[in-house]
């Protein structure tokens, strides 16, 4: 099937905190831190081995609904999904079917997800959710409507399907003085997702498409760790909110209209099995010149949570300092710690958070996974500021596996 990839959604919530609220400087932490057809031929054939047929295909369908969850599609933007794909599973799925007049039936269910007692991950659909219609609002209705004061800015560029059409037609008429107006009719996912006690699973980052036929398609990380009344059950329930959403907009050839309103279309549901054997954690010891460190780590086929940690007080600026050289006139918004990790393959497990020179330890840092455990994790931590031309030598540390220590 041919994909056209329409991003809706691309959610990165990098967790800054320690950082000064500099927008400018956030960013460049985070640029630093994508048949031919057989003859028929007419035989006779038992009933055997039409049981034997239909057993085949049943076994076939149930092969290819299992090896055809979006954690394989969103796995072709990210192969970490496609490495643990086997392991995406949903142990009871309560769908959501709506009934609209202009859509036709809306079909919403949590696809597949994952959650290995740390880290959560989570696939969902809505068939046919978008209905768009060019419209011109009689007077009535035209009246009832809001004027802009200002213009909203339509970005049409890089997206696919009918809604993109009408709001490229709608630019066109604001530019030629025509008027033109249409009509949108959208079923979404809520950005929230709780459990049946009522917790809101803090959200990480998000991936979504439509796909040719008009199915969304959405892929969900949450934080890592999760809360800890999250961690380590023996199953999540999962709760998520459907929401419709009706736009009008009308361009009368001078000024813009606009109207909107939202409802709670319905909740779709989802319990989600604990998949073992998919965390482990690591630890290491270590003396400097400073301060005796101590370095734990849970490490899960999709993120590393590490935790450095001192006797006494100690910042980033006194572990690091004797061997960076840091210029005299450096501003101090312009300088930052960072870090990087590589398991015994040499693949990278990107950090998630900057943090202030000055920043004193006990700190955590989480890195993004690579779909697989390591046997070990090699931990750098440097200083990076802004000018900086050549690398410098990081600080070390090595965890080991706790069963092998």
């Amino acid at each position: 099937m041919k994909i056209t990839e329409r991003e809706i959604r691309l959610a990165m919530e990098h967790r800054l905190s320690a950082l000064d609220n500099n927008p400018a400087r956030c960013a460049r932490i985070l640029q630093r831190i994508q048949n031919e057809e057989e003859p028929c031929v007419k035989k006779k054939i038992s009933l055997g081995l039409v049981l034997v047929i239909v057993c085949a295909l049943l076994f076939a369908t149930v092969a290819l609904a299992v090896a055809t969850n979006l954690f394989h599609f969103f796995g072709t933007r990210d192969e970490r999904y496609e490495k643990v794909a086997g392991q995406a599973n949903l142990e009871v799925n309560a769908p959501l079917a709506v009934e609209d007049d202009l859509l036709g039936t809306i079909d919403a269910r949590f696809d597949s997800a994952l959650y290995d007692g740390m880290t959560l991950n989570v696939a969902l659909v809505i068939e046919h959710p978008e209905f768009v219609e060019v419209y011109t609002p009689d007077q009535g209705s035209l009246s009832a409507m809001e004027v802009m004061s200002e213009w909203p800015v339509f970005s049409v560029e890089d997206q696919a399907g009918e809604k993109a059409q009408a709001q490229a037609a709608m630019l066109a008429a604001m530019e030629s003085g025509t008027p033109y107006g249409y009509r949108s009719i959208e079923y979404f996912p809520s950005d929230h997702i709780t459990t049946d006690d009522g917790v809101d699973i803090p959200p990480f980052s998000g991936d979504s498409s439509v796909d040719a036929n008009g199915r969304y398609m959405e892929m969900r990380e949450f934080e890592s760790p999760l809360p800890d009344e999250l961690q380590n059950l023996d199953a999540i329930t999962l709760n998520c909110a459907i929401w419709r959403h009706e736009q009008i907009w009308y361009f009368d050839g001078t000024a813009l209209y606009h109207q909107s309103s939202r409802e709670e279309a319905g909740v779709i549901r989802a319990t989600v099995p604990k998949s073992d054997g998919m965390v482990k954690r690591m630890q290491a010891s270590l003396e400097t010149e400073a301060a005796s460190l101590s370095v734990s780590a849970e490490i899960s086929t999709m993120s590393a949570v590490v935790t450095i940690d001192a006797e006494g007080t100690l910042t980033f600026r006194e572990l690091l300092g004797e061997g960076v050289t840091i210029p005299e006139d450096l501003d101090a918004s312009d300088c930052w710690v960072d870090m990087a990790a590589y398991d015994e393959q040499g693949r990278r497990y990107r950090s998630t958070e900057g943090f202030d020179v000055n920043q004193a330890l006990p700190v955590t840092q989480v890195f993004t996974g690579v779909g697989e455990l390591p046997e070990r994790l090699e931990i750098q931590i440097f200083i990076e500021w802004e000018g900086k031309e050549e690398d410098t030598e990081p600080f070390t540390i090595i965890l080991e596996d706790e069963n092998d220590s």
